[in-house]
């Protein structure tokens, strides 16, 4: 089994670099679409609302016609025009206000946002909220409008006026909306392989890290296991000179056994714990017996890797040694 290090990150361009290719010919013009596509958005939802506030009185006196010419005769119509009324109020009036007030409030957010991206020259910065809110905002207008309060037909303009925006407001979150979230993305994506790059480094300046094999270990996940799992006894094995007894068996056997007693040290649920860190399929179904068995298979196969790894490096460094002292000569 081959376990690489989870740091090990390849080519990649950093923010400055796709900011400085990207922002004129790229970036700038997409986001200037989608601030007029907003503005656009906004000032229509504005004339929704007037004329949804103009032609109230006109709907509710046709409704009430309507009821009026029905047979038989229909006593409560008061109380029907009235309900049509409040769901009128709510549907068509008070939740596209709400919804302008936030467009309005979250854009200010995005365009403060964009400010600040600017000056960082990173779109990781860029406050991108606003599409979530239009695409569940169009959602809940095309929802509204098949499922219409009594006396709203699908074919009044108010309603098809409520319809042309949900459906606005969808294409709008899956076109522009979409590609600036696609930028957004390249920057954290490059920020993060930077931040693990730097990490790397890091390892490997103060010693922490030899080389990409040794990067995650089972062995690393064992051993802390086993040190929480000790209250009175204390096993410390040393693998200094793993390289020099790679070919050695019984220095191979006596590992396993001192592994082999590890693990017995550890309660069954300590090792189902170990074995669903160690990605060990099917770990559920298994006894104590097989579990045991299956981790030291891991743990072996790990071992072989790090003293292949380990005696690699030794054979480079007695070779540069060797060549460095022929120089001399």
């Amino acid at each position: 089994m081959n376990f690489q290090n989870p740091l090990n990150v390849g080519e990649f361009k950093k923010e400055s670099e796709l900011w400085k290719e990207n922002w004129k010919a790229l970036y700038k013009p997409w986001i200037i679409f989608f601030v007029v596509l907003a503005s656009i958005l906004s000032a229509v939802t504005i004339g929704y609302i007037v004329v949804s506030f103009l032609n109230v009185e006109s709907i509710l006196n046709n409704y009430r016609e309507s009821l009026n010419g029905m047979t038989p005769p229909i006593t409560n119509i008061d109380q029907r025009v009235n309900d049509l009324r409040t769901s009128y109020l709510l549907y068509f009036q008070l939740i596209p206000i709400l919804f302008l007030l936030l467009m309005i409030g979250l854009l200010g957010f995005f365009i403060y946002s964009l400010i600040t991206s600017n000056k960082k020259q990173s779109l990781r910065f860029l406050n991108t909220t606003i599409f979530t809110i239009m695409a569940l905002f169009g959602m809940l207008i095309i929802i509204g409008s098949i499922f219409l309060p009594a006396g709203m037909a699908i074919e009044n303009p108010i309603v098809l006026f409520r319809l042309f925006l949900g459906i606005f407001s969808i294409i709008f979150y899956f076109y522009p909306s979409s590609k600036i979230k696609r930028f957004k993305a390249n920057f954290q994506r490059s920020y993060f392989l930077q931040k693990q790059k730097d990490q790397l480094e890091e390892f490997k300046k103060n010693g922490n890290f030899t080389s990409n094999a040794q990067g995650f270990s089972p062995m690393d996940i064992f051993n802390g296991m086993f040190s929480n799992a000790q209250t009175n006894t204390s096993r410390n094995t040393s693998n200094t000179n793993q390289a020099n007894d790679y070919n050695s068996n019984e220095e191979s056997k006596t590992s396993q056994n001192k592994n082999r007693e590890k693990l017995e040290d550890l309660s069954t649920e300590q090792l189902h714990l170990l074995a669903e860190k160690l990605f060990i399929s099917g770990h559920e179904e298994m006894n104590r017996n097989e579990l045991l068995n299956k981790i030291l298979n891991y743990l072996e196969i790990d071992e072989e890797a790090k003293m292949k790894t380990d005696a690699k490096i030794t054979k480079e460094k007695i070779d540069d040694d060797f060549n460095k002292t022929k120089k001399h000569e």
